[in-house]
């Protein structure tokens, strides 16, 4: 591990840039730079009207983060990464299955060793100043803070950030607990990244060799052209584990993508044309703490019945996910057991399907107060679950 952050020092990536620090953010996908201003319910993150007009001032102010994730949870490493809105409450109510498919294909588990590089890179700051009531906002002026909260939320979008976060990701992966358990009681050094003897001893290749070798290059954003080729035009290939020719594609794959993201040429370029970047965070101030006390709203109404809802499709969602992380490795590689990896991943692409459903269907409904038909969606995605070994 010395070794090789003695080579990150000396390379263009960092030295590219002045800070080199860890950060936390609060993610959310699907944003734009339009939505400065929005209105957000801060307990739900359910977004309201723009009830503020005001001018988007661009900053640029370029940050980046490099560093080994540690073994957690998925829910640890969603919090970690992901953070929260207000509280404990995670991004956006029954948004999280695209957060949920991610952080599930990299954590480890009972089934999978994971080494997991993350770098994260911020851009430019879009702030949202010169404020004033916008058209809509004004007409709600005087009306009930119920009124005002149901319309404008309790806070509004006032930060946006530019930027991309990618997850270089090196997995081996049994489906087999007792193998796996085997292979870490036996194996002590498992840093998947590097293809030394060291790491790479007669005894790894034993106790792998029923295992399969994945890379992974994981982003919410478009990857670079070149990850995606070393790829096979995806985020992920396979290999199998039984010897040093078996795992040669996946690891000439990680060295040149490697290289790629230590190259002053390579990524550190690619970042610095802003068309590739997406916005990887925002905040969220008070209408009453920022001079807009005219549309200070009432502290939203507990949502506890809800927050537990979320919970129990979210627990779904990841353990089908987990599951399908280690069928897809096995599905991909064509040695014995491909055939039957095939079908359960099939399997679990249903299950998912369902579950996905009726996510959908509950944030439909939490926005209209209907529980009862969350409930019932669950219940039914549930009901049609099929059975994975």
């Amino acid at each position: 591990m010395r070794q090789f952050f003695k080579v990150l020092v000396g390379c263009g990536l960092i030295t590219l840039y002045s800070n080199f620090c860890f950060a936390a953010t609060y993610q959310k996908s699907g944003i734009t730079t339009d939505w400065l201003g929005r209105g957000v319910e801060s307990a739900s993150g359910v977004l309201k009207q723009n009830c503020l007009s005001g001018e988007p001032v661009k900053y640029t102010n370029q940050h980046l983060s490099l560093g080994f994730q540690n073994k957690q949870s998925i829910s640890s490493s969603i919090r970690e990464i992901d953070g929260k809105i207000s509280g404990d409450v995670n991004l956006g109510l029954f948004g999280g299955g695209a957060t949920v498919q991610l952080h599930s294909r990299m954590v480890e588990n009972s089934n999978t060793i994971s080494a997991v590089l993350r770098i994260n890179y911020t851009g430019s700051t879009f702030r949202f100043e010169n404020r004033t009531y916008s058209a809509f906002g004004e007409s709600l002026i005087g009306q009930t803070p119920h009124i005002i909260q149901k319309e404008c939320g309790d806070e509004y979008i006032d930060h946006i950030q530019l930027g991309n976060d990618v997850y270089f990701i090196s997995q081996l992966v049994f489906d087999d607990k007792e193998e796996y358990q085997e292979f870490v009681t036996k194996i002590r050094v498992r840093v998947l990244f590097f293809k030394t003897e060291k790491t790479r001893t007669k005894e790894f290749y034993e106790y792998a060799k029923n295992a399969r070798y994945t890379i992974k290059v994981l982003s919410s954003n478009p990857l670079p052209e070149l990850i995606k080729n070393q790829l096979n035009g995806s985020d992920e290939i396979h290999c199998g584990s039984s010897s040093a020719d078996d795992i040669e594609f996946c690891d000439q794959a990680s060295d040149a993508i490697m290289d790629y993201f230590l190259s002053e040429n390579g990524y550190a370029q690619w970042l610095n044309n802003e068309d590739n970047l997406g916005v990887t965070f925002y905040k969220s101030s008070q209408y009453g703490k920022t001079g807009h006390q005219e549309l200070a709203a009432v502290t939203p109404l507990k949502i506890d019945e809800w927050l537990l809802l979320d919970e129990k499709i979210k627990a779904l969602l990841s353990s089908q996910y987990q599951l399908l992380n280690v069928y897809q490795s096995f599905a991909e590689v064509p040695v014995a057991g491909q055939s039957e990896a095939i079908t359960l991943r099939s399997i679990l692409f249903s299950n998912i399907g369902w579950l996905d459903k009726a996510k959908e269907v509950c944030a439909d409904a939490f926005v209209l107060d209907l529980i009862s038909q969350c409930r019932q969606s669950i219940d039914n995605a549930i009901s049609q679950q099929q059975p994975v070994p």
